[in-house]
């Protein structure tokens, strides 16, 4: 590359047109690279603000996936201009060196046992058998309860099998190329890494020791049984971090399958539901222990509360039981009866028997089947007074023996004795608090069951698919049929969950309260009562889902709390970032702008942008082919503050000076955006009230990013280079940036339009409500935002020509029309009634009614 760039005086046309559209490529990747490394830096600094949760495992991949993208930028910047910039080689290594230091250390593998019986540990064994299985072994071998026979494979086999055929390394290396963290991408990333684990081999010390515990097994029990294979990760079931539904239980295991099923439990690790619940609980991925255990063969079965987790019912132990395994109940799937029972008498409060015409139960060939109940059995209890005394009794003793309310599984088997399957703590939330409405609030549907307490808002987001999984937008309600762990992910973007199946006893429900979601389950019809897209507040302490944004049920908004500030994985990521987020290059002009001077991975970022620009515009100065040159837009022989580069076939006719008129472009993209940047003439800046004027005089003086007078000339000219179907415009007005890139040609499923909108020299909270304005015109005509502070991305793609050319047309007029709109942003109010008016200008000038979009 650095050979074909560098072109002397000399070069013929085609050639330097070759020469040209390489480095075109070049640079395109650099900038590309550029904002992947400001969107990281950016998660980074919200983190620190403790906007997002985080752990070990995000400062680690955030810092690796940093600090490879900054080192392509610089080979980048080396392609355009070889042997220009070398110390920046040299600064990168020293900042890698620090960063290196700074990084929390990983704790080395320390060996031990491979294979476990249950009858050999307690709760004291949770570090080598993962909490669930050390719980049933106390359960078992300390109170004498009932709790199947089986073993564990254990951590240290789980790390053996992990760094065996350098396992590992391969899954470490699709996470770091998988990037972004899309639903989608998310979900191609589990599939690719479940794959390497599927095919990788268990090692052969591990594949024997399992092998030798099912044989005592099956020799104790005088058959070779079925068995429950049980995900028991290192930190699953401790109280704050439950990861409730989150990894893989195969039930009714053949012996055949024994090895599948250990792979397939460790492979659950990298599930959607897992990854995306560790990231947001800032958790690392932790070793999988896994438990074999014999299987009961269930009549009835449920889920105990040793206290109400939504304290409504107090002093008493709440219970929900239904026929067969109780699986039914723990993933929502039937309504389940319901046991209240006092805690002081034992006396049975309340009893509410549902109608259950399913169940789950083993299947003859392996595996579960749901089965039909005898229509003589639907309306029966599934337990008896007297199991409902028994397993109260028993429950309270778990709960005296680990000192904490309990959430306890437990399975009825054919002769009426109960098992106990699982037993962890309980998250208890606040009691509800119901507010009364405002006259005329319209309720939509209400009754359900209050899974998890508190009131929100957003936009209603029917979940039937696993593509309306991948589309959820976040900030909506999401609203389905059945509370199952698919939709754990969404948790942590989600205002409010709505299922008309479900109950207080499922995973789902244990995570809604853990990410302190609003959540209303068992509300029958809800998905044809409630409409797709509308806007609603739930109140699920009331029960209720109301028609539009009642604001007066609305909690105020406390997110400026950082509540992980002063923990250690706070101060870690804070040591990390002191070499990646800081600017310290502020004046491209001065002195001090050299490589040598780049002490963090931002400055190197700035660094290389500000001269990857200087490098592209100069290319052709040091030519005598001057219709290579950035040709200034003349408009009716009028010159414009907008220079033109001609990447390929983009004039109609070649300019003899160094302008071209309008009328010489054939590029269909540039042409809809100057249509929209002129179709409506520009009112001029917008009336400023005292405050807005003292705004951006504060910030002009106190931001250094924001001084006019430390710029390049290049900064404050707005350039397009064109293609016949290609448009990049990079444009500055006043204090605030944008950037549009779009190709619109034959093939729909090709074309894009891309937009980036940040900066302007008012507050943070009137910048902030300008882009905000921006986003909801922008999504009006159907783009995708994603607003962060005073920035905003947005992108609209795979439509036809004639449509993405009118979005094109939409971002013109917006670019031109929202221009010092920050300085009168004075609340969220008035920002919509600027929207209003864009929008009806929007519609009027495409001659399509509003919010047809999309």
């Amino acid at each position: 590359m650095g050979a074909l760039l560098g072109i002397g005086p000399a070069s013929k046309p085609e050639t330097l047109r070759e020469s040209f559209q390489a480095r075109y490529h070049t640079f395109k990747l650099l900038v590309s690279a550029n904002t992947q490394a400001l969107e990281v830096m950016a998660e980074m600094e919200e983190a620190l603000r403790g906007q997002v949760p985080f752990g070990f495992g995000f400062i680690r991949s955030k810092t690796a996936r940093v600090t490879a993208v900054v080192y392509s930028i610089i080979r980048h910047l080396e392609a355009l201009a070889p042997g220009r910039y070398t110390g920046l080689q040299d600064s990168f290594e020293v900042i890698r060196r620090n960063i290196q230091e700074s990084l929390p250390r990983v704790e080395k593998h320390v060996e031990g046992r491979r294979v476990v019986a249950l009858a050999e540990i307690d709760r004291n064994d949770s570090a080598e058998c993962g909490t669930k299985m050390a719980h049933l072994g106390e359960l078992r071998n300390r109170m004498g309860l009932c709790v199947p026979d089986g073993f564990v494979v254990t951590a240290d086999a789980c790390l053996m099998f992990m760094e065996s055929g350098g396992l590992r390394e391969e899954i470490e290396r699709l996470i770091q190329s998988a990037g972004a963290d899309s639903p989608s991408s998310m979900l191609s990333l589990s599939e690719a890494v479940e794959s390497k684990v599927m095919a990788a081999e268990v090692p052969d010390e591990v594949v024997s020791a399992i092998a030798r515990e099912y044989e005592g097994l099956a020799a104790r029990l005088g058959r070779r049984p079925n068995v429950a294979v049980r995900s028991s990760a290192l930190g699953e079931d401790e109280a704050g971090s439950f990861s409730a539904g989150q990894y893989r239980t195969l039930l009714n295991a053949h012996p055949s399958d024994l090895l599948t099923a250990y792979k397939r439990v460790v492979a659950s690790l990298y599930g959607v539901q897992a990854v995306g619940y560790r990231r947001n609980r800032g958790l690392d991925t932790p070793a999988m222990c896994v438990g074999f255990l014999e299987m009961v063969e269930a009549r009835a079965g449920g889920v105990v509360y040793t206290r109400d987790p939504l304290s409504e019912n107090v002093d008493a132990v709440l219970i929900n039981a239904c026929w067969g395994r109780p699986k039914s109940v723990v993933d929502g799937s039937v309504v389940a009866d319901s046991f209240v029972v006092d805690r002081q008498t034992l006396a049975l409060r309340s009893r509410v028997i549902a109608v259950k015409n399913t169940c789950v139960r083993g299947g003859d060939a392996g595996g579960m089947v749901m089965a039909c109940v005898p229509a003589e059995m639907a309306a029966q209890p599934s337990l008896t007074d007297e199991q409902v005394a028994a397993l109260t009794h028993t429950c309270l003793r778990i709960e005296e023996q680990f000192g904490y309310p309990q959430d306890i599984e437990f399975a009825v088997d054919q002769a009426g004795e109960i098992a106990y399957l699982q037993a962890r703590a309980v998250m208890l939330t606040a009691e509800p608090v119901v507010r009364p409405l405002p006259v005329g609030t319209r309720v939509v549907i209400s009754g359900g069951v209050r899974a998890s307490g508190g009131v929100a808002t957003g936009k209603v987001h029917h979940v039937r698919t696993t593509a309306d999984t991948l589309n959820f937008e976040p900030g909506g309600v999401l609203v389905a049929r059945q509370p199952g762990p698919n939709l754990a992910p969404l948790l942590p973007v989600a205002s409010a969950v709505i299922t008309e199946l479900g109950g207080v006893a499922g995973h789902l429900a244990s995570v809604a309260r853990e990410f302190r979601v609003p959540a209303l389950f068992g509300l029958r019809n809800a998905m044809d009562s409630i409409p797709d897209s509308t806007m609603v507040t739930v109140d699920a302490d009331g029960r209720r889902v109301l028609h539009g944004v009642v604001e007066s049920l609305l909690e105020p908004d406390d997110a400026g709390a950082n509540l992980m500030e002063g923990s250690p994985v706070h101060t870690a990521l804070a040591a990390v970032a002191e070499h990646i987020t800081p600017l310290h290059l502020l004046d491209p002009e001065g002195l001090t702008f050299r490589p040598e001077n780049c002490t963090t991975l931002h400055d190197i970022t700035r660094f290389c942008h500000e001269k990857a620009v200087a490098e592209m515009f100069s290319f052709g100065r040091g030519h005598k082919v001057s219709r290579y040159e950035a040709k200034q837009l003349h408009v009716e022989g009028r010159p414009k503050q907008f220079w033109v580069v001609n990447v390929q076939d983009a004039f109609l006719t070649e300019p003899s000076d160094k302008w071209v008129e309008i009328g010489q472009i054939a590029c269909q993209p540039m042409l809809a955006l100057w249509r929209g940047m002129n179709a409506v003439p520009w009112a001029g800046p917008p009336a400023v009230d005292g405050r807005g004027f003292l705004s951006v005089l504060f910030e002009a003086s106190m931001n250094p990013k924001l001084n006019v007078a430390g710029g390049t000339s290049l900064a404050f000219k707005n350039y397009f280079l064109i293609s016949k179907e290609f448009c990049s415009l990079q444009s500055r007005f006043g204090f605030h940036f944008c950037n549009v890139e779009a190709l619109v040609g034959e093939y729909a499923v090709e074309n894009y339009a891309g937009f980036r909108f940040f900066g302007g020299a008012a507050d943070p909270g009137r910048r902030r409500l300008r882009v905000l304005l921006i986003s909801e015109v922008l999504e009006e005509f159907g783009f995708r935002t994603s607003v962060r502070q005073d920035s905003l991305t947005a992108r609209v793609e795979g439509r036809g020509p004639e449509h993405m050319l009118s979005r094109l047309v939409v971002l013109g007029h917006v670019i031109m029309h929202t221009r010092q709109l920050d300085m009168i942003m004075r609340d969220l109010a008035q920002a919509r009634a600027y929207k209003a008016k864009l929008c009806d200008q929007l519609a009027e000038l495409l001659g399509e009614p509003r919010g047809e979009g999309v």
